[in-house]
């Protein structure tokens, strides 16, 4: 059995940045159900690359940021003067950001099993495209899932 390693918030996604400025990648557990049903807390991991200067961002993508000090994985659902993003399992919530605020995309996700699925599959874009961008179908359907997975 592995040994849990817990540091502060801080030191981690320092160490973090430091490995997307030298180009690797990072799997990162998940933590919190702002991205239901898509990413669970503790369940699933993530596979993160460094966003690339002048990289495009696009809508429906799943990005790393800096949000008023604090990181967050949350999916991009508009582009304009400042980037949008809403977390799937949010119906309401949105937070606005800059460009430069982005620190990572999302590639992939492991589940508990090791599984390893691509955000590129037509799987994972379909799923995605289907998730409500509806606030109440969106409230509705996390209320099912909460009671029949969770």
């Amino acid at each position: 059995m592995q040994d849990k390693v817990i540091m502060p918030n801080e030191l981690f996604f320092n160490n973090l940045l430091a490995e997307f400025s030298q180009g690797r990648k990072v799997i990162m557990n998940v933590k919190g159900n702002s991205m239901l049903p898509f990413l669970r807390s503790a369940k699933d991991k993530v596979l993160l690359r460094g966003i690339g200067e002048g990289e495009d961002i696009k809508v429906g993508t799943v990005y790393l940021f800096n949000y008023k000090g604090n990181f967050i994985l949350h999916r991009c659902v508009a582009l304009g003067e400042k980037l949008v993003f809403r977390g799937d399992g949010n119906p309401y919530k949105i937070e606005k950001c800059d460009r430069n605020d982005i620190v990572a995309v999302m590639e992939g996700k492991v589940n508990p099993k090791g599984h390893f699925l691509s955000t590129e599959t037509r799987c994972w874009r379909l799923l995605s495209l289907l998730w409500p961008k509806n606030a109440f179908c969106r409230r509705v359907l996390l209320y099912i899932y909460r009671k029949c997975f969770l």
